[in-house]
């Protein structure tokens, strides 16, 4: 009932972009610059070393998870296995999509873009950091 909700409460956004598709040139949108392959974040590059906000970074937003948010949601993990005052399944969701999103952002996941349509729109694939950067926090504050 409640994604029924969210899809209707969202519409205004998805619906225009779904009906009208066919007027737009994919193929401005899948090459050069807007290349998915050419904006992967490598295993390495996903967690900043930096204590700070990077300020030499090219991009205004750096696409990496900071080091603190990256620690404080794996520290969430073994929570998995005790009894707490959260279900396992709110934890296992989050942790889901958490590692969903890390691996859509790799190139391991070049596949999965090439051969569904409808997320290669995106372009960029570390704009999937968002829901990371929602469930690492959520994560977080399960062990307070």
């Amino acid at each position: 009932m409640l994604l029924i909700l969210g899809l209707g409460l969202s519409a205004f956004f998805w619906l225009p972009a779904a009906l009208e598709r066919g007027y737009v040139s994919a193929r401005n949108i899948e090459t050069g610059f807007y290349d998915v392959h050419r904006n992967f974040v490598d295993w390495w590059g996903l967690v900043s070393r930096a204590a700070f906000y990077p300020t030499t970074d090219p991009l205004p937003i750096p696409p990496r998870l900071g080091l603190l948010q990256a620690l404080l949601g794996c520290l969430a993990l073994p929570l998995l296995r005790r009894r707490g005052p959260l279900p396992r399944s709110f934890l296992a969701f989050w942790v889901a999509i958490a590692v969903a999103g890390l691996f859509l952002i790799t190139p391991a996941s070049a596949l999965i873009w090439e051969r569904t349509p409808f997320i290669a729109g995106l372009s960029f694939p570390w704009r999937l950091l968002g829901g990371v950067s929602l469930a690492t926090p959520l994560l977080a504050g399960s062990l307070v």
